[in-house]
């Protein structure tokens, strides 16, 4: 880290400045040159007034988060200002609010990948649990130690290593700590947002898939899986044993990150495996109930094993498909090996033959009836890719769900019934809610998670402000200090380029998503067309086309200007596939004939 201070600011700012409000300048320069001094003094936190920035040490110090610690900031009587910055500060103010002025509560943390946000969240549970188990009555923390115990399974799930962060959270999540009336916890509920369903199937350079893919390849993941999982099928020519799986390197949905993401997969593989199934058993699922999730997940990189041939390079397979014949002209595509197809087929729990048509042809309906269409090989590639997306996320939907059945006071232990899927955040007592969403990307490549996750954190940006000038303006007001008004706006320029329902990003993306000739450079051409010029009659201050540094065909490049920085996006096929991520009815249809319950 370069602890050096931008020049004509002095190196003197004093790591003792707790508050950067106490500065005498105060600028952005300023800002950073106190951060640095504390940050090279091991002080990870420092307030701007209420709000707390954390500067993440990537190293744990023990003594800081230590239940004395604790017990420290939750019997002092002003711990804001009595005691060093600390994010127990501001779960304690959280707390106090709460019960003073029985009104919920949220605490939003943001900033970018890598920053150390869902670190934070934790120490925050933590400090809520301890100060519950110190209230009269209250049920010793039973509730924030379960959710506490929920991270290992979400995080095996959710998170995956990006090129910035090792252990990235790929979905968003609310946390709600519900309380009684006395102050007591009385429950909790997690709700998640916008998971990166386009990891399953493709990852870039030098990044691996979720966790939880890495638990069940190589020694140690057939112990995760039912015993007769692996009977049969592609196992039986030599293939990957009782899991029907090769190596990591060689699993189609695991190698898009290349070698080096690879290097270390076994060693993920054993610390997601024994904290995933802790965390299973702490939620009260039995050998079955765990054993078909990971019987899921093993399902989903069997799929990614299905490759296509034209028929007549495929081999023969022992099921007949009814199919059309072909048009001339038109070529026939079948699964080139049965095994993988039968394989992939016994672990959804469906039959091989109509999983085979399901991937190789389409049922349309038409004014004059439905027919059948051969689909060819860059279609039965997109409908593989998309059954192993809907069964993932439909794996980690079930996974939170359960989660929650333990969370808001049902009985431990057995599979919730559908009724009590539907589990949400309709409470109508106090909580604190603690948002831990993916923070702002910017890459080598940008495509159409990035554009989601930007957008995210715009919406959060722009609150974020809202809520700090209103309040501050406020302040002013009640204590009669002199102050020129400033407009506090819902949005800012770079919201209403993508919200925009006239020539907005968004707008225009469904659009270009519901032609049937829709394309990348189409796309392109309508965001220029409607936002290049400058205000008022375009929205050029935050909007541009750049030049690629790389010249790749089909791939057509818009730049926007983020609060946080500039990034460009590249839009081809596959990004506008990625916003329809559409499954067509024959294969959810077969889903839904699967002898799987789950």
């Amino acid at each position: 880290t370069d602890m050096s201070n931008p020049p004509g600011v002095s190196s003197q700012v004093p790591a003792s400045i707790t508050d950067l409000v106490a500065l005498t300048t105060l600028n952005e320069d300023t800002i950073l040159a106190a951060l640095r001094a504390r940050f090279a003094a091991h002080a990870s936190w420092t307030w701007v007034g209420t709000i707390i920035i954390a500067v993440n040490p990537y190293q744990w110090f023990p003594k800081l988060y230590s239940r004395d610690t604790m017990l420290h900031y939750h019997r002092a009587a002003d711990a804001h200002r009595e005691l060093p910055p600390h994010v127990f500060a501001v779960a304690r103010r959280a707390l106090d609010s709460l019960l003073a002025a029985d009104e919920s509560q949220s605490v939003l943390v943001s900033g970018e990948s890598g920053a150390g946000k869902t670190e934070s969240v934790k120490i925050m549970m933590r400090y809520l649990a301890c100060a519950d188990g110190e209230r009269g009555g209250g049920r010793m923390a039973s509730t924030t130690a379960q959710v506490l115990q929920t991270n290992p399974l979400l995080e095996a799930f959710g998170n995956a290593q990006t090129v910035h962060n090792d252990n990235s959270s790929r979905f968003g999540k609310y946390i709600q700590l519900r309380y009684a009336p006395g102050g007591a916890q009385a429950g909790a509920h997690i709700a998640t947002y916008l998971l990166e369903r386009s990891r399953v199937v493709g990852q870039a350079e030098g990044e691996r898939n979720f966790h939880i893919f890495y638990a069940i390849i190589g020694a140690g993941g057939a112990e995760m899986l039912p015993h007769d999982s692996g009977e049969g099928g592609a196992g039986e020519e030599g293939g990957g044993g009782a899991l029907d799986l090769p190596p990591a390197a060689q699993c189609e949905y695991l190698r898009g990150g290349g070698a080096t993401a690879l290097e270390t997969s076994e060693d993920i593989g054993a610390a997601v495996r024994e904290g995933a199934s802790e965390a299973m058993a702490a939620l009260g699922m039995d050998e079955a109930e765990r054993g078909a999730i990971f019987a899921g997940v093993r399902a989903v990189l069997l799929l990614g094993q299905v490759s296509f041939a034209r028929e007549a390079e495929a081999e023969p397979a022992p099921w007949t498909t009814a199919a059309p014949a072909a048009e001339m002209g038109q070529e026939r595509f079948a699964p080139r090996h049965a095994a993988a197809v039968a394989a992939a087929a016994r672990a959804l729990g469906v039959d091989p033959g109509d999983l085979s048509a399901a991937l190789c042809t389409r049922q349309v309906t038409a004014a004059d009836g439905s027919f059948t269409v051969l689909l060819d090989e860059a279609q039965c590639l997109h409908a593989r890719d998309a059954l192993a997306k809907a069964v993932y996320a439909s794996l980690f939907a079930y996974v939170v769900r359960r989660c929650n059945r333990v969370l808001g006071g049902g009985a431990v232990g057995g599979a919730p019934a559908a009724a009590e899927d539907d589990l949400d955040l309709a409470w109508a007592g106090r909580f604190i809610g603690i948002l831990d969403i993916f923070g702002f990307e910017r890459f080598a490549t940008n495509s159409f998670e990035q554009l989601c996750i930007n957008y995210a954190n715009e919406k959060l940006q722009a609150q974020f402000v809202n809520h700090v000038l209103k309040e501050q303006q406020a302040e002013y007001a009640r204590e009669g200090v002199p102050w020129s008004a400033v407009s506090v706006g819902e949005t800012s320029p770079a919201l209403e380029l993508l919200e925009a329902k006239r020539g907005g990003v968004l707008a225009l993306l469904d659009e270009e998503c519901q032609l049937r000739q829709g394309s990348a450079a189409g796309l392109v051409t309508k965001l220029r067309e409607a936002n290049e010029r400058p205000p008022p009659q375009g929205r050029g201050n935050c909007f541009a086309v750049p030049r690629l540094s790389h010249g790749t065909a089909g791939v057509h490049p818009f730049l926007i200007r983020h609060y946080a920085a500039d990034v460009a996006y590249e839009v081809d096929a596959a990004f506008l596939a990625k916003n329809t991520d559409a499954l067509h009815a024959d294969l959810s249809q077969l889903l839904w004939r699967s002898a799987d319950p789950l």
